[in-house]
């Protein structure tokens, strides 16, 4: 017995001291241990911020980091180092600092696949929605990824079979319809469109194919007019619905190839062509002539709103609150979108953009065509693609977005190299494929110029007060965007509508660099030596008046009443609240109406910008014009005796 009481002390001791031995560990993990974790965790986040810096072109960021003392070599994921990224990105300004900083240029750099997904992982969470992507090279895919959620309210992930709304990247497929109806001699780029359509008005000049296809037909888009008459883009909208406010539409934005406008307007009637042309619907015509001989088995056009879709990715928007929100997608707007796809079958059409096997050389040559203006010059849009240049490599793509949905496809003829990329919630997708293609292409393409915005501010060529007067008035840029060119002494200065004044900097005679835009404006001096607009990234902006003018005008009475479009049927209320002016409408509500200039007002419903007020000759108010920047000059009359 005493045995056994010694032998159950001895086992109670021995549990008190390996108890107490558990407990002095954990003390000591918790004193020691835990801050230095959290000191590398601290240590591993300023070293992604490092590369992240190179990556994003933040200079300023990698010179402080570096200053802490984080080192310049320091690697994330598999070894991607700051000068790895400013080699893939092409940033020589980065570069050339790194390396006098003794970055080392023989770190080995890691797989592009790897580098890819650490890039696409920064603009994604797993549980939000999220999106697809796929590269391709010489016909062949070279690397997949998905990230986030389909369905969040039933836990569905985006795999690669998931299906998206892919938007206005849906044009291209209209452009290759009407490419192929061309080379079949059916129809004809100069073809007036009214020869198929003649429901449309004649608006007293001639509307042909190619003005819809390369958007220089001066059509007001269709969303704008129609929000305008009364609609909320959540309503349900059907092609016939924008066919009848198409043939309904009074006036033009301009005078067919004048300009260049986007306008989704034109491919809803392109859709409508091909029907009447080929006596098919659209959605056969595409499913015989493309999605079949791509085998492209998991997209079709979307022309059924009640139709049910496996495995779709919804849309969503993060709201105010900080929590996502599904939105509702209730378009049949075949042309402007409507294509539902995947990235799998993306990646066939991909392939096909490249190697012409379904189509043919004819009609990818006379897609691949940008539209001209009837000055000349070269829009920088084709057949459903747009055709430009990112770092001395042509692209030709399009991009597309509503409802949650953002897509875009890319292509890189010189290089056969495409990428696609799908999301369901809205992201800046010419920065992902830009970003994705670095990865891939970077080392191969021109170096970024950097800009030195600092010194382009503080540059400031002196020109001589009377040449410099010959800038000073008021200049339209935008519907109810106006900017005034001041001159405090041998300085000009500009103020924007409803914000502070500021200097701007003379980088030359014509040429002036505007902080608050980052941006400079080129003006255009005739031989007489007078200035009648300048040009801001790329458009064209006149001047509407000479010297100081002054900016608004009182508010009257006479501005009050109902005002009523005979096109779009619909009426809306002007009236004075509280010194405020504000137009009322029975399903949108109450909006502002805040001065731009005159009698020109900026409203705050996105497709009612511009509300400028009509006077006749004897200077009564004798109706508005309504503009936005795709859908401008309707005009209403002011109703009487009402």
């Amino acid at each position: 017995m005493r045995a056994l009481l010694c032998n159950n002390q001895k086992k109670k001791l021995y549990l008190f001291f390996y108890n107490l031995t558990i407990l002095l560990l954990f003390l000591i993990s918790n004193l020691f241990l835990t801050p230095l974790s959290a000191q590398n965790s601290e240590q591993q986040t300023k070293v992604e911020e490092l590369v992240f810096a190179s990556w994003d072109g933040d200079i300023d960021k990698i010179k402080s980091l570096v200053s802490e003392g984080i080192d310049i070599n320091a690697q994330i994921g598999l070894g991607l180092t700051a000068l790895h990224c400013a080699k893939l990105r092409g940033n020589s300004t980065i570069l050339e600092w790194l390396l006098k900083n003794d970055a080392n240029p023989n770190i080995k750099i890691p797989d592009k696949n790897q580098i890819a997904d650490i890039i696409f992982q920064r603009k994604v969470t797993p549980n939000s929605p999220g999106g697809t992507l796929v590269m391709i090279q010489n016909g062949s895919i070279i690397h997949k990824s998905c990230y986030g959620m389909a369905n969040i309210e039933h836990n569905g992930a985006i795999t690669p079979t998931t299906d998206f709304e892919i938007a206005s990247v849906t044009k291209q497929f209209v452009g290759f319809a009407i490419a192929t109806l061309v080379q079949q001699g059916k129809i004809s780029l100069n073809d007036n469109i009214r020869k198929y359509i003649p429901e449309l008005n004649d608006f007293d000049h001639t509307l042909t194919i190619g003005h819809l296809l390369h958007h220089t037909s001066g059509l007001r888009d269709w969303p704008g007019s129609l929000c305008l008459a009364g609609w909320n883009l959540d309503d349900v909208i059907s092609n016939d619905h924008i066919l009848a406010m198409a043939f309904n539409q009074k006036g033009l934005n301009f005078e067919p190839g004048s300009e260049f406008l986007y306008s989704n307007t034109g491919y809803t009637l392109m859709v409508e062509l091909v029907q009447r042309v080929t006596g098919k619907t659209f959605r056969k015509w595409i499913e015989s002539n493309v999605l079949q001989p791509i085998e492209m088995t998991n997209s079709h056009y979307h022309d059924d709103r009640t139709e049910l879709l496996s495995g779709k990715a919804y849309g969503y928007q993060l709201g105010r609150d900080n929590k996502y929100k599904a939105l509702p997608y209730n378009f049949v707007a075949l042309g402007s979108g409507s294509l539902h796809s995947n990235i799998e079958d993306m990646a066939k059409w991909a392939i096909n953009l490249d190697n012409h096997k379904v189509g043919g050389e004819a009609v990818f040559n006379l897609m691949y065509q940008q539209g001209i203006l009837n000055n000349g010059e070269k829009v920088p849009y084709a057949s459903g693609l747009e055709i430009k240049d990112y770092r001395g490599t042509k692209t030709i793509g399009h991009g597309g977005g509503g409802s949650g949905y953002t897509t875009l496809i890319m292509y890189f003829p010189e290089h056969h190299f495409s990428a696609v990329v799908l999301y369901n919630i809205n992201s800046d997708v010419y920065r992902t494929i830009f970003d994705i293609t670095d990865v891939y292409l970077g080392e191969k393409l021109e170096s970024k110029q950097e800009i030195n915005k600092d010194e382009s501010m503080n540059k400031n060529v002196a020109i001589s007060d009377d040449k410099l007067e010959k800038y000073l008035g008021t200049y339209k840029v935008f519907p109810a965007f106006y900017i005034t060119i001041t001159s405090d002494g041998n300085q000009l200065m500009a103020l924007e509508t409803n914000k502070e004044i500021y200097p701007i900097s003379a980088l030359s005679e014509t040429e002036f660099w505007l902080p608050a835009w980052n941006q400079s404006l080129k003006f255009t001096v005739d031989d007489s030596g007078s200035v009648s607009e300048f040009y801001f990234l790329g458009r064209k902006c006149p001047k509407i008046e000479e010297g100081n003018a002054p900016s608004q005008l009182p508010l009257t009475e006479d501005l009050t009443g109902d005002y009523y479009s005979a096109e779009l049927d619909v009426r809306y209320s002007i009236s004075i609240e509280n010194d405020q002016l504000v137009a009322k409408h029975r399903r949108h509500g109450t909006a502002n109406l805040t001065p731009a200039w005159r009698e020109d007002f900026r409203c705050d419903w996105w497709f009612m910008r511009s509300v400028e007020f009509d006077r006749d000759k004897q200077g009564n108010i004798e109706g508005l014009t309504v503009n936005q920047w795709q859908s401008r000059n309707h005009k209403f009359i002011k109703l009487k005796g009402e």
